[in-house]
């Protein structure tokens, strides 16, 4: 992983990417490149008051993607919350007479929604470093530096790629 990936805070070292899907009310196409230009804007305010950075924001007429650099102490569902009050109640105001047509009751987005984790390693990677977890005779290094060898795969380019793990013990 590279160095500029990785956030700190206090005791913590952490690179939490969350890719978020919001959708509106009945799919309702009503997204306009004005309105998504709002959202936008309005959704990267959002995140920096709660310790987040938008990376990558995306949309069409009926839904949005974001690409959501997350800080630990905050929960995904009350960021999803937060977000979808906020710009819902933003939407319904500045755009009330596009909206007019395709909602008659003070609804936006759909009450559900959609949050994958995004990370450099793959799942079977993963797997194979948890399931290789240390037993109690082998100390915290070694088993750091074997799954790190492992998350590697040996390879040089890799090797290159992430930080070192003495720089961060």
């Amino acid at each position: 992983m590279q160095p500029e990936m990785l956030n700190t805070s206090g005791h913590a070292v952490f690179a939490l990417q969350t890719h978020i899907v919001f959708v509106t009310k009945y799919r309702h196409a009503c997204l306009s490149a004005a309105m998504l230009d709002t959202l936008k804007s309005q959704t990267e305010a959002l995140c920096a008051k709660w310790r987040c950075e938008v990376q990558e924001f995306n949309g069409e007429a009926d839904h949005v993607h974001l690409l959501i650099s997350m800080h630990p102490t905050v929960a995904i569902s009350d960021l999803v919350s937060s977000l979808k009050t906020v710009t819902a109640r933003r939407m319904r105001s500045e755009y009330a007479e596009h909206l007019r047509p395709f909602y008659g009751k003070p609804v936006f987005w759909s009450a559900s929604y959609a949050a994958f984790s995004v990370g450099a390693a793959d799942l079977k990677t993963v797997t194979k470093i948890a399931r290789d977890a240390p037993s109690k005779s082998e100390g915290r290094a070694a088993a750091w530096r074997r799954s790190r060898l492992i998350w590697l795969g040996r390879d040089s380019a890799a090797q290159r790629a992430c930080v070192s793990a003495e720089h961060w013990i």
